[in-house]
């Protein structure tokens, strides 16, 4: 039977310290936990926090979805994606972020995933993008709609959206 490599976590351990970083994802599926993703962060080459996600099938996308990227480097601003180091803002909606003890947890982990450097102070015409975790409690949710949605299980659901940002004042004043 083959062991779950995080059973063990010093292969974990190992490639933080060789590449020196803090932050890991790590998807699979298996008969069992079809499309699932580990994400975690370590904290002096120990784990800190690891969360276990189930990818929704029905918003699953291939890596093939993703083949017709633009280019950030274009100076076609209808063909313009995110540039590297630019900074999304990061959105919260729900009250479970508030009052689930387990996603009152994920906001700060959330956050430390996908914020990179923080600013005080900014420019709104640089933000090309946004990403939106939006809690929505499955109890409170009809079975239709959780069929729907594809889940049959209650409990607290995370949709999470990336958008990019376009401004109107920017095209005006290229």
């Amino acid at each position: 039977m083959d062991k779950n490599i995080f059973e063990d976590l010093s292969s974990v351990t190992f490639l933080s310290e060789k590449n020196d970083c803090s932050l890991f994802a790590y998807g699979s599926s298996t008969k069992k936990r079809k499309h699932n993703l580990v994400m975690g962060r370590l904290f002096d080459f120990h784990l800190m926090d690891m969360f276990e996600f189930g990818i929704n099938a029905k918003t699953f996308l291939s890596m093939t979805s993703f083949l017709g990227i633009n280019d950030p480097q274009s100076n076609e601003p209808s063909n313009k994606s995110y540039a590297t180091h630019s900074k999304p803002a990061v959105i919260f909606q729900g009250g479970g972020f508030q009052n689930d003890p387990l996603l009152r947890k994920l906001k700060p982990f959330f956050t430390d995933y996908f914020k990179g450097e923080e600013f005080t102070r900014f420019n709104l015409l640089t933000l090309d993008h946004v990403i939106v975790f939006t809690a929505v409690n499955l109890d409170e949710v009809t079975e239709e709609t959780r069929a729907e949605i594809g889940f049959a299980e209650i409990g607290q659901l995370i949709m999470f959206r990336h958008y990019k940002v376009q401004c109107g004042l920017c095209s005006f004043l290229g």
